[in-house]
């Protein structure tokens, strides 16, 4: 702690997202790395509360979710019907980027069979 008692920002954090049938929040969690470097620590007191909700806007499904943290962070949804969404997480507001509709190739032929 600094001499005005707070606890020194954290080096780094963990990023966590899920799905709750609406919304997907998200919560940061601060982690620092002890002065032996063996590793990331959770900060004494921490608590994994989302601090913000992705919205989906339409009723949609989500197939699957991704963070990214290169370069700035971004959350990747994969939407029941194909489209492919995103969101900035980078300071100083989340913002959504307009969906993408990729044109996903059609599965291979399997054996026919009877």
């Amino acid at each position: 702690a600094d001499p005005s008692g707070r606890a020194p920002p954290p080096s780094w954090c963990l990023l966590l997202a899920g799905w709750d049938g609406q919304r997907l929040p998200i919560a940061v969690v601060p982690l620092s790395q002890p002065s032996d470097g063996s590793g990331a620590l959770l900060v004494h007191g921490s608590q994994v509360r989302p601090r913000f909700a992705a919205p989906l806007g339409q009723a949609q499904s989500v197939l699957s979710i991704h963070l990214s943290s290169h370069g700035l962070p971004r959350l990747w949804a994969l939407l029941t019907g194909g489209a492919l969404a995103s969101w900035s997480l980078a300071p100083p507001r989340p913002f959504a980027f307009p969906a993408l509709r990729p044109r996903w190739p059609a599965p291979p032929a399997g054996p026919k069979g009877g």
